[in-house]
């Protein structure tokens, strides 16, 4: 069954339309956003060729704040701008996932923990 949905993520990530991506800077920040309009763009980090597909091979992190997000960020962005930026879309929304981010390089994605419950100083 695993297979099975990896094959049906696989599938939508070739099929995702270019309007459904949006580059935009946020804060001065370059940013490209993926919604898929069906509910399912925060699970493209599970398909390397899905990040591909949608934000190219170059290395990123990757923010996930809700069901159909996924937003990605340069390499080496400030965490607490990733941490922000997260955060305020997660107000939005009722069902917010409260990932962690994802850094996306050499093919691969990993976790990278965000600046969550941080105390300012």
């Amino acid at each position: 069954m695993t297979e099975r949905a990896l094959r049906n993520l696989r599938l939508r990530a070739r099929q995702a339309h270019d309007y459904d991506i949006v580059r935009e800077p946020i804060g001065g920040v370059p940013t490209v956003a993926f919604q898929s309009r069906d509910g399912w763009a925060s699970t493209a980090v599970l398909v390397p060729e899905a990040i591909v597909r949608l934000f190219g091979p170059e290395p990123a992190l990757l923010i996930a704040p809700s069901r159909d997000l996924l937003v990605r960020l340069p390499d080496g962005v400030d965490l607490g701008f990733a941490t922000w930026l997260a955060e305020e879309f997660e107000a939005d929304d009722p069902n917010a996932l409260r990932l962690e981010a994802f850094e996306w390089r050499d093919d691969t994605i990993s976790c990278r923990p965000l600046l969550r419950d941080a105390i300012a100083v």
